[in-house]
């Protein structure tokens, strides 16, 4: 079967792009958490669905510790690169969330920090970009047969978002899986749908500050306290 950027793609989205155009910016937010290591280490994982990239610095983080680790890995990054609401909306204090979209003519340029960085870290032949909105991009991995050992969850942070991501993606977790979201307790719409959701699919569900867990095999889930 083909490899998923063939699936994907006729030509790398990294051909010929000229990364001195895109300065080097790999800014994220808890991207190097522990928890990425021990779910990698546990599940060993052949593709990983990064839901929400932004500039990739945790897609940066698990590439490099596929590497670390020796581990035949394909990172899938869905993300729209434009940016959330908030970026747009946001006062003079947090004007460099704005700023960090890079816009030319109206547009974002976030894709290409992005693509940039990858190449920097030498992932480009690990992390392969899928530029859609979270729901498009599951329904095409889905067509193609894609399924994911680890899924990480990091994009919308309203509740109907949130949800909705949650039903998209957990079909597309292995029976061996683990599914990991950020932004828990840190934002109440988030741990509002990441406890509704592991009710709804009678899961248990752990967590902390900033990340929680749940997974189709409870052997596999990280021994934290939910808190």
């Amino acid at each position: 079967m083909k490899d998923i950027m063939q699936r994907l793609f006729k030509l790398s989205p990294y051909a010929d792009l000229n990364m001195e155009d895109h300065p080097e910016d790999l800014q994220g937010w808890s991207y190097d958490d522990e928890l990425f290591e021990e779910i990698i280490l546990k599940v060993q994982p052949q593709v990983i669905i990064e839901v929400g990239t932004w500039k990739g610095a945790s897609a940066a983080h698990m590439g490099r510790l596929v590497k670390k680790h020796a581990l035949a890995c394909k990172i899938v990054c869905v993300d729209t690169w434009l940016g959330s609401p908030e970026h747009f909306l946001v006062s003079e204090e947090f004007a460099d969330r704005r700023e960090a979209l890079r816009m030319k003519n109206g547009y974002p340029q976030l894709y290409y920090t992005f693509l940039a960085n990858m190449m920097r870290q030498s992932l480009q032949d690990i992390v392969i970009p899928l530029p859609m909105i979270s729901m498009n991009g599951a329904i095409i991995l889905k067509a193609i047969n894609v399924i994911a050992d680890f899924i990480y969850l990091d994009a919308a942070h309203d509740y109907a978002s949130v949800s909705a991501d949650l039903r998209a993606y957990w079909p597309l977790l292995s029976q061996n899986g683990v599914l990991m979201g950020d932004d828990f307790l840190s934002h109440k719409d988030v741990t509002l749908a990441a406890h509704a959701f592991a009710q709804e699919i009678s899961v248990p569900i752990v967590g902390k500050h900033s990340k929680f867990v749940i997974s189709k095999n409870p052997s596999l889930t990280p021994r934290i306290v939910l808190s």
